[in-house]
């Protein structure tokens, strides 16, 4: 999924780019402040996209000893910047914008027409190359492209109102519906980023339905130390404390092991770190005793440490 996220963004980055330096030279020629606004908010997208690109390649890194999870976590740098430059050039596309709603220019209409037609043909073509990616930074640039897409069929229909009926203030009206739109997507992003770098648990798993199901294993006394968390916006890492009835076996430790493995893929969870106790020992972990006062499942709190598992 890496290199062909990678590539797919590379795709974008170069559309980008060629049709930035279209839009250049139409917006001198069109007089037209959304086509002005548009290159504005072009030029951070190149970056942006750059940025998204090269942290996209960083991502396909092996882990290794310094980046134990490996590198996923790189896109998600590549989108908070890719975003911060968003709302920075939205910020300075409202001052301009205002600026010219009181004394709005003439515009040329067949010329903005036409750039219209080709910046919905270059960016819903990059649109369509990133329009599948999982990923969080490949989602970001994807939003950034259908938002391109929009603004310019909200450009070529303002275009073709000037045309027929000369109201030229529908130009700066239509950009700082532009602005608004994105920095309300901006806000979004923002919050989905920040929720995955704070660690915050995913919003598609029931944490409490979860360890009810765990907890219907008759061998299985108490859940607690419970932890989710997405590594990079798709991939669900979890780690737990399973207490056991004193005295199993090997194999029916491991048994529990793989029942919990299974339960929690059903809740799409595919990374889990299993701590096995016995109910007799106590836990030596400094929260844990709060954690079971407020959180734990099941009614044994005497445990400790005992046997560890990783599984996937």
């Amino acid at each position: 999924m890496g290199r062909k996220s990678t590539k797919n963004i590379g795709w974008a980055l170069i559309l980008d780019l060629v049709f930035f330096l279209l839009e250049i030279v139409g917006g001198k020629l069109t007089h037209s402040m959304s086509v002005i606004m548009g290159a504005l908010h072009d030029s951070g997208d190149i970056v942006a996209i750059g940025i998204a690109w090269a942290a996209e390649k960083i991502t396909e890194r092996r882990p290794n000893e310094k980046y134990t999870y490996g590198y996923m976590r790189f896109s998600f740098f590549g989108a908070l910047v890719n975003s911060l430059i968003l709302l920075t050039t939205s910020l300075l596309m409202l001052h301009s914008v205002i600026s010219d709603l009181r004394s709005p220019a003439e515009v040329d209409h067949d010329k903005m027409v036409w750039l219209a037609v080709l910046g919905i043909l270059f960016k819903g073509f990059a649109a369509l190359k990133t329009a599948k990616g999982k990923g969080i930074s490949e989602k970001v640039v994807n939003l950034h492209l259908m938002q391109d897409v929009l603004n310019w069929v909200a450009v070529l229909f303002v275009g073709l109102l000037i045309k027929f009926f000369n109201v030229n203030i529908l130009d700066p009206l239509l950009s700082l519906g532009i602005v608004v739109f994105v920095l309300i997507n901006v806000a979004k992003n923002l919050k989905v980023i920040f929720e995955v770098l704070l660690e915050r648990a995913p919003k598609n798993v029931n944490v409490a339905e979860l360890k009810n199901q765990l907890m219907e294993h008759r061998n299985i006394t108490n859940i607690h130390h419970i932890h989710m968390w997405l590594a990079d916006g798709i991939n669900t890492y979890s780690t737990l404390h399973v207490v056991v009835r004193d005295n199993l076996g090997e194999t029916e430790l491991s048994n529990i092991k793989k029942y919990v493995r299974e339960i929690m893929e059903r809740h799409n969870v595919g990374h889990v770190t299993v701590e096995i106790e016995f109910e007799n020992e106590r836990c030596k972990e400094d929260d844990c005793e709060f954690e079971m006062r407020g959180f734990a499942v099941g009614k044994n709190y005497d445990h400790h440490h005992n046997f560890h598992d990783h599984g996937h």
